[in-house]
């Protein structure tokens, strides 16, 4: 028994009909088109996720500036905090300064009060370069001949101390830096008041 197109149509019956060459597959043409479509698109997906990324590592350097700031000021802060005004100097015509120079009150006896002896704050270039920053340093405390860390991601002209009547103004920049060595900074102003 042979069956003819007009059987094939019945459920349960085959029909081995030759195909037409438009219904056997895709041709080359076809194949290269949407392959290229596809490289396209993924093209320019591609510089959206580097940017991406590159913003997402920004961020994460940003947050850990903002922390070691954070750090840096309060250090600052602590060290200027018990200074006796009148021992303030090293401060220019208009009341500011890169090293501050004074005596901290460590404390009062029946006579006078007690000092720690002369000190000084200022900032000092990193001895290595750092990608990303162009002269990165450190804000140290010197006193008798030793050298003490006091704010370290520092770069050159982010450190700077305004006397301003009974307060001080501290004006502090942190950076940090990226793998791929890009920086971000943050800075702010602190006042504090001294001693009189």
């Amino acid at each position: 028994m042979t069956q003819t197109a007009k059987d094939a149509d019945r459920p349960g019956t085959t029909c081995d009909l030759p195909r037409r060459p438009s219904q056997r597959g895709f041709t080359m043409f076809e194949i290269i088109v949407v392959t290229s479509l596809i490289a396209l698109a993924l093209a320019s997906i591609g510089p959206l996720f580097t940017s991406n990324t590159n913003l997402v590592e920004d961020s994460r350097a940003l947050q850990r500036a903002e922390a070691a700031h954070r750090r840096n000021m309060a250090a600052v802060a602590r060290v200027l905090r018990g200074v006796d005004i009148q021992t303030l100097s090293g401060f220019d015509s208009l009341g500011t300064t890169t090293q501050p120079q004074f005596s901290r009150v460590t404390g009062a006896d029946l006579d006078d009060l007690t000092y720690a002896g002369h000190e000084q704050l200022r900032w000092i270039e990193a001895p290595i370069a750092v990608d990303g920053v162009k002269n990165p340093g450190a804000v140290y405390l010197e006193q008798a001949g030793q050298r003490t860390l006091v704010a370290d991601r520092v770069p050159a002209g982010g450190f700077r101390v305004r006397q301003e009547g009974q307060s001080l103004v501290i004006e502090l920049r942190t950076y940090w830096t990226t793998s791929a060595g890009r920086s971000v900074s943050t800075a702010s102003e602190s006042v504090i008041s001294v001693r009189n």
